[in-house]
Order: C-alpha cells, then structure tokens, then sequence
C-alpha cells in the first residue's frame, strides 16, 4: 500500500512539473494594440503659440504642442554638440532618409566659423582669430515621428518615437531677423526602423 501511495505521489509531482513547464513555455499575449503607425508632433521652442492640433491630408496625422521656452531641451542641446562624434547615431539630410550623414558633414552642419583680422595696416603684425558658433543655440522646432499604442489592459496611451527632425532659425542676411526656419538634420532610432519609416513616408 505504502509502495502504491509513493507511486500515485510521484506521478502526480511529474503532472504537476508538466503543467507549471508548460504554462512558462506560453507566449505572453501582448495586450498592446496600435493606434496610429505615424503621427507627427512638431514642437516649436521659445515661440509663444497657443496648442493646435490637425490632421494632415496624407497618412500622417499631425499635432503641435507648443512650449514658451526651450530651458527644458538643455540636455537634449548637450547631446546634440556630440551627436557627429556617436557612431551608433543615424543621421540624415532630411525626413526623406536618403542621404546618410557622415560625422564630418554632420559637424560642419552644425558649425559655423567666423575669420577676424586686426591690424590691417602692418602684415607682419596682423592678428587672424577664427571664430566658432554652435547652430544648437538656435534650434527652433522640433519634429517628432511617433508609432502610438495603448494597452488595453491599462487603457494607458504609448509612444515610440521612431525620428526626429530638427529645425532651426533662418534669418534674413541683411537685416538678420527671423524669417522662418530649415532643417538642420534628422536622427533616426536604427536601421530597422529606418527601412519602416521610409515605406510609412513614402506612402
């Protein structure tokens, strides 16, 4: 009889083991759903807008969310004086994903020089000083390509932020006043996500 109970005991510590291996070895079901492939946040820094949100006539739906300053992209200025030295960063010309920056070309993108001569009138004399200035301090608008989820389980809205262009101040040459603003470049997560980003623009 004890022979039997240890049996019937160690077949059902093998049932047991089965079951808790098997439900491990299940899937975990992704409660995640996709709300939007590619929506666009243009955030403009410093200028003072009131919040306008609009669809766009493409495939990308668009909103703008509007700050009063840019104290709050500090960091995010930082990192970007260092993006041409990153060899993990993609970075290209544009949106379109075309043409890919190489560090060289990024930095001279984001510097620009000035030559001051003193003492005109004696050569030997003559004092040449180059000047540096960063294009991160103008740094205007920023444009946001995002995949939106929400979880369905917490009903809680998610973002992944595929690229993101950057923008800065374009002024006149003659009276030096802001007259709209250009690309600076846009950086792009990995390559994957580039290959999908430029069949979601593209379409």
């Amino acid at each position: 009889m004890k022979k039997l109970f240890l049996y019937l005991s160690v077949i059902s510590l093998c049932i047991t083991l089965n079951a808790q291996n098997t439900a491990s070895t299940k899937p975990a079901q992704n409660s995640k759903k996709e709300l939007a492939k590619l929506i666009r946040t243009h955030v403009v820094l410093k200028d003072t807008t009131a919040i306008n949100n609009r669809t766009n006539t493409n495939s990308v739906t668009e909103s703008n969310i509007v700050f009063l300053d840019s104290i709050h992209f500090s960091e995010f200025k930082k990192n970007i004086l260092k993006i041409g030295n990153s060899k993990e960063s993609l970075v290209f010309l544009n949106i379109r994903l075309e043409d890919r920056l190489t560090s060289n070309m990024i930095n001279k993108r984001l510097f620009t020089y000035d030559t001051l001569v003193s003492n005109y009138g004696n050569k030997e004399l003559q004092k040449i000083t180059t000047i540096e200035h960063s294009l991160v301090e103008i740094i205007s608008e920023i444009d946001f390509y995002e995949t939106w989820y929400i979880d369905e389980k917490s009903k809680m809205i998610e973002k992944e932020v595929l690229a993101y262009e950057i923008y800065i101040d374009s002024a006149d040459p003659i009276t030096e006043k802001k007259i709209g603003t250009k690309p600076l470049f846009t950086v792009v997560k990995d390559e994957e996500t580039r290959k999908k980003l430029s069949l979601l623009i593209r379409n």
